[in-house]
């Protein structure tokens, strides 16, 4: 048995993961709308893996076969799912042990704040987004011809990000109605130019709903009951959504051979399962799991990781961390695996445990908590740190990266802040000179 003392049920392991997820998910009501919402989809991003994934393969049981990657092979032992699951949800659930401290601490912190610090507000102009969406229009032209450089890289998808920024802290945008109707329809239309253009890439998509459910909480216009129904919109969408883009992502070829291994499951649970591929957050933690404690990157190393990520132009210099996972760790777990050159998602789970185990994962799934509230509870009375939360936001990385993934995000974060602080500074130079004109 690789790891400590495991519970024998993996049921009774779904079940306390599930508790402390909803005990987490209650904790979060305390704080502003944009960390609120962020914390909740962290938990929905494990709760997919970690609670939906485990339960349905103990329920169906499927026989593994060539090419299907959800009755993974490495998760049966003596002909079941049991052991294995079991010994993977232990670690999980020592880590959600220590998520909902992380939250109860800051939930009841932030409420101390709420009641003795005034809330600082900053206002930006409309303008600087607009220049950000023309930025984002040109980088993506770019791309399509086949033109780019390590900073360029760093800044696509800029207009799902300025789109995402507006939405978010709304009411902290000076701009006429008007202004506002044109950038909305500037950076909706560009952001799902993004999401084709960059290859049916789900995050800018996905971002801008939660973006759009994050106004609807900070709005007045909005009663409780308009804000359940959109609630419920939204996440009746989402799926469709992502069914759709899938398709496009993945290709007819590999759509044909994905019907192949649909047709294998019932038809009341097929629908689920290009959603359930989405999130493979699970399937990197059996890739840390079967890789072992340590045999990949020591304690020293991972921290050299983390330094070196805060100067990474990654997909330039080198592979990037999840690129460097899917051809080290996850194309090794299975005899006659190749890397694919994908960039695989570890979560702060699975990145713990194959630098320290249990304790590991642990450990960082609390840091990452600590530096989510952090920074999107900092946004609101910063506007520098407000657009860095956004962008690590609007890619996804807060969601579904470790402490690496996220460093190197926040790397390019800091880039496309330099555009944002020059526009800004250009903005207020032009105001300016036309008030002394005036």
């Amino acid at each position: 048995m690789k790891g400590s003392l495991v519970f024998s049920s993996p049921y009774l392991l779904i079940f306390c993961c599930a508790s402390f997820l909803v005990l987490s998910f209650r904790q979060t009501r305390n704080f502003q709308p944009f960390t609120r919402v962020t914390l909740q989809v962290q938990i929905f991003f494990m709760t997919v893996p970690f609670i939906l994934q485990p339960l349905s393969l103990l329920i169906l049981r499927m026989s593994p076969t060539s090419g299907d990657w959800f009755a993974d092979r490495r998760l049966i032992s003596n002909g079941n799912y049991a052991k294995i699951l079991s010994e993977l949800l232990f670690i999980v659930l020592i880590a959600l042990i220590f998520y909902y401290l992380g939250i109860v601490f800051f939930s009841r912190l932030t409420l101390h704040r709420k009641l003795h610090q005034p809330n600082t507000k900053w206002i930006i102009p409309i303008e600087i987004l607009m220049i950000l969406v023309l930025l984002g229009a040109i980088v993506l032209i770019l791309y399509l011809l086949q033109i780019s450089n390590p900073f360029l890289f760093a800044i696509r998808k800029a207009g799902a990000t300025a789109t995402c920024f507006a939405l978010i802290f709304n009411e902290r945008l000076r701009a006429t109605h008007l202004q506002r109707k044109i950038f909305y329809f500037c950076g909706l239309t560009l952001t799902i130019a993004e999401t084709i253009g960059y290859g049916f890439t789900k995050a800018p998509v996905l971002a801008l709903a939660i973006s759009y459910w994050i106004y609807t909480l900070h709005s007045k216009q909005y009663s409780k009951r308009n804000k359940i129904i959109t609630g419920a919109l939204l996440g009746l969408m989402l799926p469709v959504l992502f069914k759709t883009i899938q398709i496009y992502h993945l290709g007819p070829q590999t759509i044909s051979q994905s019907n192949k291994i649909l047709a294998r499951y019932p038809e009341w649970f097929s629908p689920l399962l290009p959603f359930f591929q989405r999130f493979d957050l699970l399937s990197s933690l059996t890739d840390a799991y079967y890789a072992g404690i340590g045999t990949w990157l020591s304690i020293s190393a991972y921290i050299r990781e983390i330094y070196s990520a805060l100067f990474w132009n990654y997909g330039f210099t080198g592979l990037n961390f999840g690129a460097r996972w899917a051809k080290e760790i996850s194309s090794k777990s299975i005899s006659g695996n190749a890397y694919t050159g994908v960039s695989l998602s570890q979560g702060p789970i699975a990145e713990g445990y194959i630098v320290a185990g249990i304790f590991g994962s642990a450990i960082i799934i609390l840091i990452l908590v600590v530096f989510t509230v952090k920074i999107c509870e900092k946004a609101y009375s910063n506007k520098f740190i407000a657009f860095i939360a956004v962008d690590m936001f609007a890619k996804n990385s807060l969601f579904e990266q470790g402490l690496v993934g996220n460093a190197e995000r926040l790397t390019a974060a800091l880039k496309v802040l330099v555009i944002f602080y020059l526009a800004g500074l250009f903005i207020s130079v032009t105001k300016g000179s036309n008030l002394t004109k005036t």
